[in-house]
Parts: structure tokens; sequence; C-alpha cells
């Protein structure tokens, strides 16, 4: 029926016989009931005390009789054990006199049935004597696909002797009609039944087999009833008419459509209550609760927002009770008055110029969006604003990131550390300046290196990424092409200028993919600088982060020089005396590419100026010498350090080229 219901339905019970029968087998050394038959080859134990001393195990013959040693043979098949001890105790008592008499059963024997008609394996089974009709059902694998489960039978001389019905023994647990089987014995499937499908909210939707008149109401109790959320208002009933075609009926799951018959190949399908949920309103968006929430006539945007803390998220709060943690353990003191929290603020920050009700018009299905200004609607009760709210109403509260706002409007912060009176994180006003932030939190501390500040931008750095990239990508190309392919498979004897170039080129190209950009825009302040006059009036933009360090005492001299280290730093001391500090540049040194990464993060090259033994060194300074290259002329890897401090990487560039 999976083309009629459109997917596929199981048939009802077939997964119980997919484990196969060796788990529903009759258990061993349990005791045998009281109707069980003797037959050949059971064995019996008999113990008999008093006048006389019995201890036999016998078997029973083909006969169906056993030898008892001092009273004969006697004939025990087709009593049923009940039976059994009475008839010993009168065999032995014609004998002898004043004795005692047990008598129990040992191995038992095996019997043979045959499983026929539409069974999942027909044929001949070796079975316990134990085994009944159901321990038969599960060792023979059950009916096949075109087999009965409502009426399986028991044959035994001709004549049925028994039916069962697996849905019973699922639904009820009954068992009643299971019954002991006897050597010979035919379990036999008949043809399946007819068949109707149950789809929907039932809560075993399924293909039920009949069991002769069956009414909407039997098959839905097999199919465990109806759902919590199906709707009794609306049933399908799809039935083949004659063979010759389909036809559809509706009706309601009242009294009198569950009275109503099912025939074979009817396919019912139950389906749910509208998720419409009566006199209500939703609140979703930006907000700590949203959900359904009852509407009662008059209600306005005010009655389901009471007021604005009931909008802050639960996000928001565990990342203001984190920042409290961490300003609790840290050294450096609380934040100045206006700082505020700057972790996931685009998330929380909520968008109080715009919001919206979202209402269905019952007639033609629409939706109309009725925008509103919610701090007005909150803050301002008679307010316009304040939009009054009908049943079915969707309220949305959105933040910042939904929907942008006029950069004037947008919240906007910059996080100032270091060496500063107040560090941390400040709500600006837009075109506010780094001068007056700096201002704004209390200016310098005694200690502050200004000249070595940095101010870190996310735009910038994106922006260094992208030329980085650019300049990796040409790179990456020259490397690749056809000519330098070729070079590249030269052998060692042939090898020449071009390979070599390219391979210089290739370890280029690998530093520069470890670079990782920071974003810091170069202020270009004096070295002397040491208040907020002496910054520019560079306007800061949002998530911007301005650090002020401390006063350094060391300078470092790195590259091709014997003694490479930090320095102690000397006033008024230039980069002749600290090279010569560091023991002077060795025999692979370049002298003529000689550079000063200053604090700032500005380069200084020899290049530049000439000389630059008369230069003036600052505290933070760090004064390179790069070796010579050993490869063509052609390929100059410094002249690309000019580049890379073009792009504000400073240091962090030349570090990683060398």
């Amino acid at each position: 029926m999976e083309s009629e219901v459109g997917h596929s339905l199981p048939v009802f019970g077939s997964g119980l016989f997919q484990h196969g029968g060796e788990s529903f087998a009759p258990a061993n050394g349990v005791p045998v009931p009281a109707v069980y038959v003797i037959g050949t080859g059971d064995e019996i134990l008999i113990r008999a005390w008093g006048k006389i001393d019995i201890d036999v195990h016998v078997t029973v013959d083909r006969n169906g009789q056993i030898f008892l040693p001092r009273v004969g043979t006697l004939t025990v098949a087709g009593l049923r054990m009940d039976q059994l001890t009475e008839f010993m105790r009168s065999a032995v008592g014609q004998q002898f006199k004043d004795f005692q008499l047990t008598v129990t059963l040992g191995q038992l024997r095996s019997i043979q049935i045959f499983v026929l008609g539409q069974a999942q394996h027909p044929g001949v089974f070796t079975i316990s004597s134990l085994s009944t009709l159901v321990n038969a059902l599960f060792a023979s694998g059950g009916p096949s696909a075109n087999g009965t489960m409502r009426d399986i039978q028991v044959k035994r001389g001709g004549k049925v002797i028994a039916h069962f019905d697996v849905y019973r023994l699922l639904l009820d647990g009954d068992k009643s009609q299971d019954i002991h089987l006897l050597p010979g014995d035919i379990l036999y499937f008949p043809q399946i039944g007819p068949q109707v499908a149950m789809d929907g909210q039932v809560h075993t939707p399924a293909i039920f087999e009949l069991n002769g008149a069956a009414t909407v109401a039997s098959v839905m109790s097999d199919a465990g009833g109806m759902t919590v959320v199906a709707g009794t208002s609306r049933a399908v009933l799809e039935r083949i008419v004659d063979h010759a075609g389909r036809t559809v009926v509706e009706f309601a799951l009242d009294s009198g459509g569950l009275a109503r018959g099912l025939k074979d190949g009817d396919v019912l399908r139950v389906f749910p209550i509208s998720p419409k949920i009566e006199r209500a309103v939703t609140l979703r968006g930006s907000v700590a609760s949203p959900g359904i929430y009852a509407w009662r006539p008059g209600m306005r945007v005010s009655d389901l927002i009471p007021n604005r803390e009931f909008l802050l998220t639960r996000s928001y709060y565990n990342g203001r009770n984190a920042l409290d943690v961490r300003a609790m353990e840290s050294p450096f003191g609380s934040p100045g008055e206006n700082a505020a929290p700057s972790e996931d603020r685009h998330a929380t920050e909520i968008n109080w110029n715009y919001a919206t009700v979202e209402r269905l018009n019952a007639q033609d299905l629409t939706t109309k969006l009725i925008p509103f200004v919610l701090s007005a609607a909150l803050d301002q009760a008679g307010s316009p604003e304040n939009k009054e709210l009908e049943p079915g109403d969707v309220v949305v509260v959105y933040s910042r990131r939904d929907v942008a706002l006029p950069e004037e409007l947008e919240a906007k912060f910059v996080r100032i550390e270091g060496e500063v009176k107040a560090p941390g994180t400040y709500r600006i006003r837009d075109g506010e300046t780094l001068r007056e932030l700096v201002e704004q939190a209390g200016g310098f501390a005694p200690h502050s290196y200004l000249y070595a500040a940095e101010l870190t931008r996310e735009s910038v750095k994106q922006d260094q990424l992208r030329k980085l990239r650019e300049l990796v990508e040409e790179e990456s190309k020259e490397v690749l092409a056809p000519s330098n392919v070729a070079v590249g498979r030269l052998t060692a004897t042939m090898s020449n200028d071009a390979s070599a170039e390219l391979e210089l080129r290739r370890a280029y190209i690998a530093r520069l993919m470890d670079i990782h950009p920071t974003g810091r825009i170069v202020l270009r302040l004096k070295p002397e600088a040491n208040a907020a006059a002496d910054i520019p009036d560079f306007v800061l933009e949002d998530g911007d982060h301005f650090s002020v360090p401390s006063v350094p005492n060391t300078v470092e001299v790195l590259g091709n020089v014997y003694n490479q280290g930090a320095m102690r730093y000397l006033e008024q001391e230039e980069f002749g005396k600290y090279l010569n500090a560091a023991g002077g540049a060795t025999r692979e040194a370049d002298k003529k590419r000689e550079f000063i990464i200053r604090a700032d993060g500005t380069i200084l090259s020899r290049q530049q100026i000439g000389a630059l033994e008369r230069v003036k060194i600052y505290p933070g300074d760090t004064l390179v010498v790069p070796p010579k290259l050993k490869g063509p002329a052609s390929f100059d890897m410094f002249s690309y350090t000019q580049l890379l401090s073009s792009l504000a990487l400073g240091a962090l560039a030349i570090k990683a080229l060398n």
C-alpha cells in the first residue's frame, strides 16, 4: 500500500519474527507441566525405598514401555505427567508393601512437527517436546508476507484443534489459545486476510490485517488509538470499488464515523488539529523569553513587554557575569565610568527604533507588517507607537545585527588599555576621535610610552590580509609558470641562477603565508609625545583597540651580528654604537640593507637615507642586519620588505622573513 499512502508503512506485527526463534525456545530445566504427555524417548527417574530399594533411570522405548527391575515391563506412553506417579505406585504396589516412591522426568525427547502453508520457512522442524504453538511459531520464522497472523492453525489427526491470533498476543498479552504440541502436529498458515492501512495521527501507523467484520474504531484500537494532537473533525477514507476505481470519503471521527465499516484495501488517514492557538500572541526575536502569551482585549505592546529589562537575553547576563569575574581577578583594576562590555554586543544590542507586528488577514491570508518604534512603545504608554494587539499577532524585536541602523544611531565601542588612568571598553559617539577617548579615559599614567602606542582596526586588518593574499597569489603564479616548473626539474649538476631564484621564491612564499596581520595603524607620533594633546584628531571606528605600553628599557639587535639580542637602552646613543656593542656585522651580513624598525611601527632603511650609523635610537626600537642573498640579482627579497612595510605589517613581517 506504499503507493496509496505515499510513504512506507510497516505490516503490523511483522517485526516480531525478525530476530529468529532461539530466544523463544522453551527453557531446559524448568518444571514439566502436569498436562505433559509421556512418549518415546523420554527419560524417567524412579526412586523407591522401604520394603524395596529402587533407583533407576529408564527411557521409554519405541513401544511406549519401560522395564522396572523386580516389577516388570510397564506401558507408560500416553500418560500425562500428573498421572505417572500414581501409575508407578500402583504397579510397584502389586509386588511390594510399605514403601515410598518418587517419579520425575530427566532428559526429554524431541518431536517433529510440520510447518505448512504460507510460512516464512515451511518444512519439518525438530523441537523440544515441551514446545507449544507459540514456540513453534517463532522457531519457524512466522508467516510469510502472504501468510495470516490472525488465524494460525494446529492440525492433529486430520482436524483443526487450535486457532491462534497473533494480534491478541501482541495487543493484549493473551496466550490462552496456546497449546502444547505432539509429534506429527501440523502448524498451518492460511492465506493472509483482508488488510487496511491506518496512517496519520495514530500511535502505531501500519497495515493491519482484519479478522472478520471490522470498524474504524476496532482498527484504530489495534493502532493504539489517536495521538493527543489528532483532530476528530476530519478523517479521509480511500476505498477501491469493484477493482475499477477509487473513491474518497471525508467524515468526522464521532460515534457514527467510528462505527463505519472497513473493507480490504481501505486507507484511513487521521489528520492533526490545527497548530493555531486561540486568543494568543507571539513574541520572538531578540528577547529573553520568546514564546506564546495569552491575549486579552485592549492588550498593547507595553502589556506584552512590561519593561526594557524583559528583553535582555541570558547570554547578555552570562557575558556580564563573566566580565565581572575577570575584572575582579584582573590586576589592572576596574574600568572607567563609561566603560561597557563589548563581548557579543552586536547580538544583544536592541534595535530601539524598529520593531514589527505581523498580522494575518483572515480573509485573503496575507500578512500585514506593522512597524513601530520600540523605545516609544515601552516608555510612553499613550504613544501611537504602542500598538494595540489582536489575537494571532506576532511581535518581533530586532537586534542591530538584524536591521542596520543609520550610522549616527549605531552603538560603537572602543577598547583602551595599558598605561592610561582608566582602561576599559568605552561607548563612543559618532565622529569621536582618539584624542577625545584618551581624555575620557583620564589621560596617560606616569610610565606611558605614547610613541610606541598601537591602534589596531579590524577593517585595516582585513585590508592587509587581502593585499597579502594578492602578493602570495602573484608570487605563486610566478613560481608555477611553465618555465619555472621546467627549471624545478633540473638535476643538481644542471642547476643555475634560475633554479636558485625559484627556490628563493618558494621559500619566500612559504614565509609570507606565515604572516598574520594585526591591523595596526601607524600614528607617526613624535618620540617625545606624552600627552593627549600630542595625539592627532584621528576619528575612531567601532571595534578599534588602543594600547599604550610602558617605557621599555631595551633595544633589540637582530640578524647577522655576532651577539644578537636585547640591549640596555642608553639615551642619545646611535645605531652604530648598538651595532658595535653586538659585535658588529658578520661576514654573511648585507650591510647595504640594514634597517631599523621603530617602536611606532615605521621602518627606516639604509637604502632610504644612506648612512644609518648616526641615526638616534629610541626605546623599543629594533635594529636588523639582514643576510646576503645567495641567489641571482634579479630577485631581491628585501626589496619586498619595503612593500610589507607599506602594508603596515612592520616588525611582524620582518620577523617572519628572517
